[in-house]
């Protein structure tokens, strides 16, 4: 891990604002988070990722810091939007272009796409990740890539004892990895559904035809299932609906199913 300063954010109103800079219309009001930040010009930090291979750097966190880097966070907070119900209402914002931001939210100007395009061009490139400040209006929006790219990312104070905010982070995901529970099924499998307790535990309905084939399977409800044979033998998946049917040849005798669900998320395991 590794952090750099990238730029400095104006903020003349106190009213933070985010979001993927390509997509937004900035001659628009830009909706703010709730909570009112200090006013000033403030350093804007990217926490860089680099993993086995060293040309793969990634952009883990973005955060402004508005007190100075002694200071400590004493606890989290949700950085919901404006007019959200409630103090913890996260803003997630939905990222199409591979970049996030941050902005003053009276930051307005028009933004066609041969500025968007100016912009890119502009952008300084570090192996897998870019950042830019690019002035627009009263003030500026500092940009910089969102980690492994496009997805829904969210946002948090960081605030101190006296509940005043230290800073403002949006986490791109990149440090936490998937947990998954295997369950392992002899192959051939039984004619219709496969009643394994792990399956269901996980709302997991596997079924397998009543008739000819035995090697094939269908998976209801759950598309983020995966299949793969012990001996490695590819699994081919087609999604039908909300159903994916999965096919492999005739495996070897004693070759068995794989079923792999994820079960949720922990934090990466960091050399």
């Amino acid at each position: 891990m590794q952090v750099v300063e990238i730029g400095r954010l104006a903020v003349p109103s106190g009213r933070l604002a985010v979001g993927d800079p390509l997509t937004i219309d900035f001659s628009e009001p830009q909706a703010p988070l709730q909570r009112r930040t200090p006013t000033g010009v403030f350093p804007v930090e990217l926490a860089i990722a680099r993993f086995s291979d060293p040309a793969d750097a990634r952009v883990a966190c973005a955060r402004v810091r508005f007190m100075p880097p002694d200071h400590p966070v004493h606890r989290w907070q949700p950085a919901g939007f404006d007019g959200d119900d409630g103090d913890n209402i996260e803003a997630c914002y939905g990222v199409n272009a591979g970049m996030g931001s941050f902005f003053d939210a009276t930051v307005c100007g028009s933004v066609d796409e041969a500025t968007s395009d100016a912009w890119l061009a502009a952008a300084h490139g570090v192996d897998t990740w870019t950042w830019l400040v690019a002035e627009l209006g009263p003030a500026n929006v500092v940009i910089f890539s969102s980690g492994w790219g496009d997805g829904f990312y969210r946002s948090y104070w960081g605030l101190d004892a006296d509940d005043r905010i230290v800073e403002l982070v949006t986490d791109f995901d990149v440090l936490l990895e998937t947990t998954y529970e295997r369950v392992e099924l002899p192959l051939p499998l039984p004619r219709g559904r496969v009643a394994h307790p792990t399956l269901v535990a996980h709302g997991v309905s596997l079924t397998t035809p009543l008739l000819l084939s035995r090697t094939a399977v269908t998976i209801d409800g759950r598309p983020d299932v995966t299949l793969v044979l012990s001996d490695g033998s590819p699994v081919a998946a087609e999604r039908r609906g909300p159903a994916c049917r999965h096919t492999w040849k005739k495996p070897a005798p004693g070759v068995a199913l794989i079923v792999e669900v994820p079960t949720g998320q922990r934090p990466l395991a960091l050399a």
